[in-house]
Formats: C-alpha cells, sequence, structure tokens
C-alpha cells in the first residue's frame, strides 16, 4: 500500500486546517441587516427603539444633558446595572424624575441639580422597557431610558405630521434572531427572524390599532 509521503501528509493537514478556519471564521462573521418599516395612523409615539437582544452584551453606561430647557436626546439607550449620568449645561436649576408605576415599578424624585452639576442614576428597573424622565421645574421636557442589553440598537426619531418611517440595524450577528422594538407606554413587540424572512407587527392600544412595523432581514455575507 502506498504511503503518502510526509511533505504530502503535512500540505493535506494544512489544507484541512485552512478550510476548518475559513469555515469557523464564515460562521462568527455571518451578519444580517434587519429593516423596520414603520406606519402609524393615530397617536404617534414620541421615540421609540429598534434592537436585538444580546445578553453577551458588554455593560453600557450613558450620559443625558439638560441644555436650553430640554433633554439632549428623546431616548437614551443603557443597560441593566449600568449608570446614566445626568448633567444639567444650564445656567439654571433642572429637576429629574420618574412616575412610571404602571409599565415599570419605577417612581422617583431626584430633586434639583444645581446650574453646571450633575448626578448618577442608577439603573435598577424593567429590563426591556422604556422609563419616561421629566423635569418638575420645566414640565414640557421629557425624554426616555431603554433599558436593554444590545450592542445592535437603533433609535426612531419621530416628527410630528409624518407617518411613515424606515430605520435598519446592521451587522447583527446570525445567531441573534429575536428582534424587539420598545414604544413608550406599550409592551415590548418582538418577532423571531432569519435571513431571508419578514414578519408584520401590529401595534394596538386599548383595542385601537395604531400603526404596523414591516420587519425584514437579509443576510450581508
Amino acid at each position: 500500500m502506498n504511503r503518502p509521503t510526509p511533505l504530502l501528509t503535512q500540505a493535506v493537514t494544512g489544507a484541512a486546517l485552512a478550510l476548518a478556519l475559513a469555515l469557523a471564521l464564515g460562521a462568527s462573521a455571518a451578519a444580517d441587516t434587519v429593516t423596520a418599516k414603520l406606519r402609524f395612523d393615530n397617536m404617534l409615539p414620541f421615540t421609540g427603539v429598534l434592537y436585538a437582544p444580546d445578553k453577551a452584551a458588554p455593560r453600557q453606561r450613558a450620559t443625558l444633558d439638560q441644555k436650553d430647557k430640554a433633554f439632549s436626546t428623546p431616548v437614551v439607550v443603557v443597560s441593566p446595572e449600568a449608570e446614566l449620568k445626568i448633567k444639567n449645561s444650564d445656567d439654571f436649576e433642572h429637576n429629574v424624575f420618574a412616575d412610571d408605576k404602571r409599565q415599570t415599578g419605577i417612581a422617583f424624585d431626584l430633586g434639583r441639580i444645581p446650574a453646571h452639576d450633575q448626578l448618577k442614576l442608577p439603573v435598577r428597573w424593567k429590563e426591556d422597557s422604556l422609563l419616561r424622565l421629566g423635569c418638575k421645574i420645566h414640565p414640557k421636557m421629557k425624554t426616555y431610558v431603554a433599558n436593554l442589553r444590545s450592542q445592535h440598537v437603533a433609535t426612531i426619531p419621530f416628527a410630528p405630521g409624518r407617518q411613515d418611517y424606515e430605520v435598519s440595524l446592521v451587522q447583527v450577528p446570525a445567531g441573534l434572531q429575536e428582534i424587539r422594538v420598545l414604544l413608550p407606554d406599550l409592551p415590548p413587540l418582538s418577532a423571531t427572524l432569519k435571513a431571508g424572512e419578514s414578519r408584520t407587527l401590529t401595534v394596538t392600544a386599548k383595542g385601537r390599532t395604531l400603526g404596523t412595523i414591516e420587519l425584514a432581514r437579509r443576510g450581508d455575507n
């Protein structure tokens, strides 16, 4: 029986290892794009978040500013058990409070924040939720804190008078197949999607249909 020479054996072994490595790298690099098309006919939300939950995501802190009697963003994303830094960049006092016992079971008042000062808010409330923050000194101010675990997040910038929106998540690992949408005062909406699949979610509140969300996923590899 002919036996392969040592050089041939090394070549075959090297090729097999290279193939295995290429397959492993290809599997780990497989990523998709998830697109959400939203349409609302009634009661346009203030903000929203599209994301792929990922329990392995690193903890993410965030900073929220108060400037010109407004919060710096309609929604800020932070991880459970992390901290949210809240700054006051105005020349006068602000306040931060929450009263959302129905959705998150949370109510607190952090008191007054002096001009050009800051405080830290530990995130210790319900995961996968939007918590509304306000200022008792300036009642028109409001923002939301999205408490979630993910590295793949897109915020949804709703605007008065506009009904249709489209946002995307890119480079979503193929293994993260659950896609969620958070909207104020509503439970999370979710769908399981593989590459090439699509789903339509109906947004309802108190028996009324407010809009629809069309989710589609395509493979990028």
